[in-house]
Order: structure tokens, then C-alpha cells, then sequence
């Protein structure tokens, strides 16, 4: 089965939050609530720039399977 992780990291590299879109009916539902969370942490930082600093340098969005394999990068997004 496929899913989608949503990874926060630090601007150290450490990865410090993962949030897993697995609980839905298909997959198509799975990335939209990816998508969704995707959007929200963009416009977060858009709009107050200085939180980047405290929720996240870089957010990423990829899709796995049960394997934990890598599947592919959707999103990959960083701080400047």
C-alpha cells in the first residue's frame, strides 16, 4: 500500500516531525490530505516568514510503500 509522509526538518538537517496520511479509503484521498497539510505549513511560513525558524527550514512531502521504499518526492521545500 502506498502513503504519504509529510517530514519537517530543522535547518540543522534533523528531521523532527512525521505525519503519516495512511487511514484513508484510497490513495487518492491519502496525497490529497498531504497535499492539504502541504499547503498549510507553505502559507504559514509565507505569511509570518520568521516561523521557519521554529517549525520548520524544510518541509518534504514523499510517497512510500509499506516496504518503507521510497517511492517519490512530491514536494521539497526550504528556507532561504
Amino acid at each position: 500500500m502506498t502513503y504519504f509522509e509529510l517530514r519537517l526538518f530543522r535547518a540543522d538537517g534533523t528531521c523532527f516531525r512525521v505525519d503519516e496520511f495512511r487511514k484513508h479509503a484510497d490513495a487518492k484521498t491519502h496525497f490529497d490530505k498531504a497535499v492539504d497539510q502541504t499547503v498549510s505549513f507553505h502559507k504559514l511560513v509565507s505569511d509570518e516568514p520568521q516561523v521557519s525558524n521554529v517549525i520548520a527550514h524544510q518541509v518534504q512531502l514523499v510517497e512510500r510503500n509499506d516496504a518503507m521504499t521510497w517511492l517519490t518526492e512530491h514536494n521539497n521545500w526550504a528556507a532561504s
